[in-house]
Order: C-alpha cells, then structure tokens, then sequence
C-alpha cells in the first residue's frame, strides 16, 4: 500500500492494487501489537520496560485475589508487581509496546480479567494480550506523521491475521 495520508487523525488512507484503502489506525495498530504479544507469548521472549520510579498501585480486595492466580501470566506478558505493604504492590515493570500508558489503569484491567476466568481459563490470555495491546495502541484523534503511517500499514501487511483487532473490529476497509 502507498499512504496518501490521514482523515480526521483517525483513518490513514492508501491506495493498492485493489483502489483505496481506509486504515482505522487504532484497530490497526492494536491487531499488530496483539499478535506481537502472543508471538512473545508462545517464545517466552517478552519486551520489558522497567520503571525508573515503581509505581505504588493501591489494590482492592478482588485485585489481591487475582494476584496470585495471575502474578506468573503477568509476569511471562512483562508486567513485574511487588509487595509493598498490605495492600500496596509496586509496579516494577510493563511491556516495552505499553510504556506510555496508565500502569495501574492497566494492572486493574488485567488483573479484573485474570480474577473473573482464572488463568487456566480459555482465553484468558488472549483477553489479556487484548487488553495490553488496546491500551497500548494509537488513539482515534491522533495524529500519526508520514514515517508512522507507512510503518503501520507495512506492519499490518506483515500481520499473520490483519483484517480485524482482537475486538472484532475491521482494521481496513
């Protein structure tokens, strides 16, 4: 695909072979960390990004639940937690691709998955590659430069499964 550029900071647009192509750069880029999440999955190869600061994060009583049934999930996605007083873990870590997000934001999200399936559960860990990839993925409003676009088009052509977002969602159109 050649991108022409974006509509509304939402849509990148391209042309093909098939005509022109509408690119949801959210559902896109999620669908591409979502796959790159599971690859690491099944490699055991996660990209960690360890935080400068830990980040407290207060957990309530169905987090510290999870904890235990999720910590070793966590773990293996890149997401380090640490006791810190009783109901207090610190942040130690996040995956590389989830850097620029809100941590504990995160940690519930996951953390309210892990809790309600269990880890054993069936896909649970796909919900969790879902969840960290969403909070991960460039938003509907933003703006994307040329360099940016091209990559994520390239990227989603490179995807074992580019037509939708682990949500269901259509990635081009």
């Amino acid at each position: 695909l050649r991108v022409l550029g974006q509509i509304a900071n939402t849509y990148i647009v391209a042309e093909g072979a098939g005509g022109m192509h509408l690119i949801d750069q959210h559902a896109a880029h999620e669908s591409v960390l979502y796959y790159r999440l599971l690859r690491h999955w099944e490699e055991r190869s996660a990209e960690v990004q360890p935080m400068l600061d830990p980040l407290p994060i207060e957990l309530t009583a169905e987090q510290l639940d999870a904890i235990p049934v999720a910590e070793e999930m966590l773990a293996r996605y890149g997401i380090t937690l640490e006791t810190f007083g009783d109901t207090t873990y610190l942040l130690r870590s996040l995956p590389a691709m989830a850097r620029r997000v809100d941590g504990a934001k995160l940690v519930a999200e996951v953390l309210a998955i892990a809790g309600k399936a269990g880890v054993h559960a069936p896909d649970v860990q796909h919900a969790v590659a879902a969840s960290i990839a969403c909070h991960s993925a460039v938003r509907a409003g933003q703006a994307m430069d040329q360099q940016e676009m091209e990559a994520l088009s390239n990227a989603l052509a490179a995807d074992t499964n580019p037509n939708h977002c682990p949500h269901g969602r259509p990635t081009t159109i």
